[in-house]
């Protein structure tokens, strides 16, 4: 049996993201009847943490809103982003369970003082609800990860050693996949972008062509960049 100490010690060392992501694997580990030594003892922590969370922002006592960085980061693969088992995963869309792990091995692991410097400035921009600077420090941000993803997913030996740094951080297998496929957005989000602004409203055939348009550049883009990346 594992020492309440030493579970203590191992949740401290995680960053609130990364104690978040644990709680929901192992919850889902959980449902799909998964037997895991100690998981109950670190389950029972991670509850109590979150739950004692959640009653002080009901209560008020934590009004103000946490600045989200990474939430800015992510921003282009809103249309693609799906809740679901990893399991269930495809190649037209992407986890939303696989963007807090990818988040902490950015900010760990690929580019850990980039990412605190852009952590700070971005806090201090939400706090002041700038959007139009907020834009372009996280389009910058995700000009330097695309930079770093091509070069680190470039290679075999790359894209089996970010398998193994993601696996620290979530148990799906999904992860590695979701990270290639961020690339391949982030690579097209201008394009994507200025194609999403120009959809109308309201739904009706024309809504329907036009979002036939927006999966096929997608699809286009996909085949494009799983060229110039190595099979996974």
């Amino acid at each position: 049996m594992i020492e309440p100490d030493r579970i203590e010690e191992y949740l401290q060392r995680l960053t609130p993201t990364a104690r978040n992501n644990l709680l929901t694997e192992l919850e889902r580990l959980e449902v799909c009847g998964a037997e895991i030594p100690g998981s109950a003892a670190i389950l029972e922590k991670l509850r109590a943490e979150f739950r004692k969370s959640e009653q002080t922002q009901k209560s008020g006592q934590n009004q103000k809103r946490v600045a989200n960085p990474s939430r800015y980061f992510f921003t282009p693969l809103e249309p693609l982003l799906v809740n679901g088992a990893p399991e269930h995963a495809n190649s037209g869309r992407i986890l939303r369970g696989s963007l807090a792990p990818i988040w902490e091995w950015i900010t760990r692991d690929l580019l850990p003082t980039m990412a605190r410097d852009y952590e700070s400035e971005m806090k201090k921009l939400i706090a002041a609800d700038n959007q139009r600077e907020i834009k372009q420090v996280a389009g910058t941000f995700q000009t330097k990860i695309v930079k770093y993803l091509e070069s680190t997913l470039g290679s075999p030996d790359g894209v089996r050693q970010t398998r193994i740094k993601l696996a620290t951080y979530t148990a799906s297998h999904a992860a590695c996949g979701d990270l290639t496929r961020m690339l391949r957005v982030l690579r097209a989000r201008d394009v994507l972008a200025r194609f999403n602004d120009a959809l109308p409203a309201a739904i009706d055939k024309s809504t329907t062509r036009a979002s036939l348009k927006w999966r096929s550049c997608w699809m286009r883009s996909e085949k494009t960049t799983s060229r110039s990346l190595p099979s996974q």
